[in-house]
């Protein structure tokens, strides 16, 4: 899939930023932004089962994935939240 550089500078030129609203809209476009990209794996993770969520770093407009983890082993960086703690994917 790939990234979306149109929409990603017409965001960071405040130009008129047309978000995907919906994850299958980023599926069915082949494109998108980090957001609407980790929205999308999201939602496939979560529908197989998996504890996810997204980890917005909004001072640089970017945003991941992060995996339930047990251990802070498992990855280089961890997030608490909702009484776990996610791993960066």
């Amino acid at each position: 899939m790939d990234y979306d550089f149109d929409e990603a500078n017409n965001w960071q030129n405040g130009k008129a930023f047309d978000m995907r609203i919906y994850s299958y809209q980023t599926l069915y476009e082949q494109k998108g932004v980090c957001g609407e990209r980790a929205k999308l794996l999201l939602k496939i993770l979560t529908r197989m089962g998996y504890n996810a969520t997204t980890i917005g770093f909004y001072y640089v407009d970017h945003e991941i994935v992060g995996l339930s983890c047990n251990s802070t082993k498992a990855v280089k960086g961890y997030w608490p939240g909702r009484g776990n703690r996610f791993g960066a994917l």
